[in-house]
């Protein structure tokens, strides 16, 4: 009798950890959806995020006609000699036309230089900087028109030094 009481309480010690390793597993895999539901699944904002995303597909939808604009060429701010050489397309408000729009080319493009021009090359040089930009220069452009003509920037070609 002795013997069988011995295993038992062997097997009692090694059953100990099988249910240590489940719960460090268990909340491994919990942090691994929670991280994964902030970063791709809403941010961490009220409803999954579901309304920023339908107001970036809203925005996409909205993209009418596209008007390619002459390249760049300009100093970017921090005075180190660093220069952009870009050029853009701005996607326009479906219903407005090309050709209206060229009559706002100038406006359009000063809008866009007043905000390169505050850049530095730091500013631009990552994927969140140059997303940021693009944001900026769309506020500033229908700021700058009266009205919101233009839903998106396309970058065609950009390169920094």
């Amino acid at each position: 009798m002795a013997e069988k009481e011995k295993p038992q309480k062997e097997h009692k010690a090694g059953g100990g950890k099988m249910p240590l390793f489940a719960v460090i597993g268990l909340i491994l895999i919990m942090n691994v959806l929670i991280v994964g539901k902030v970063f791709f699944g809403g941010g961490g904002k009220p409803g999954g995020g579901k309304e920023g995303h339908e107001k970036h597909d809203k925005k996409s939808e909205e993209v009418g006609e596209k008007l390619q604009l002459e390249e760049f060429l300009l100093n970017l701010a921090g005075g180190n000699n660093h220069y952009l050489r870009a050029t853009f397309a701005v996607g326009l408000k479906k219903g407005l036309s090309e050709k209206k729009m060229e009559e706002e080319i100038a406006p359009i493009r000063d809008a866009m230089l007043s905000v390169l021009t505050t850049k530095t090359l730091e500013d631009i040089s990552t994927q969140a900087g140059r997303e940021k930009l693009r944001e900026e220069m769309v506020n500033k452009i229908n700021e700058e028109l009266g009205e919101e003509k233009v839903v998106k920037i396309y970058f065609i070609n950009f390169a920094a030094q």
